[in-house]
């Protein structure tokens, strides 16, 4: 993967971040390993839980509360690190991700099983080939 020589070099590990972050959550055989080694409910929610506390920081909210301020710079790091393309994709999957989630919560069971959880996959490919485009 390249990356646009204009990007520093914490913004090229940070789409390193993101992107591989997306890879994990994309990958059937890799989430068969994780679902096998932990609880598949867990781990689903664990990867959700990542997205919004630690991958996104455009984010209003952490997983399950309200987030602080986040640091200028830090917003100023991701967004620099994105195209408005690549920025636009990142913010409907988690527009997308907070509906799935909150759909879920109403209908209830293990995330993992869920309709919700494979929109999420799709959602999350869809935003990957959008971001992969630019790093091919």
């Amino acid at each position: 993967m390249s990356t646009p020589p204009e990007i520093s070099e914490a913004e090229r590990n940070l789409r390193f971040e993101v992107i591989g972050f997306l890879r994990i959550l994309t990958d059937e055989e890799q989430q068969r390993e994780m679902f096998a080694e932990a609880d598949p409910a867990a781990v689903a929610l664990e990867l959700c839980r990542m997205w919004f506390d630690e991958i996104y920081p455009l984010s209003e909210r952490y997983f399950e509360t309200e987030k602080n301020e986040v640091p200028e710079e830090e917003i100023r790091r991701f967004t620099g690190s994105f195209s408005p393309t690549e920025l636009s994709a990142l913010e409907h999957f988690h527009k997308v991700l907070e509906l799935r989630l909150e759909q879920h919560a109403e209908d209830g069971g293990n995330l993992n099983e869920s309709e919700e959880w494979q929109g999420i996959i799709r959602d999350a490919r869809k935003t990957l080939v959008v971001l992969e485009r630019k790093s091919a």
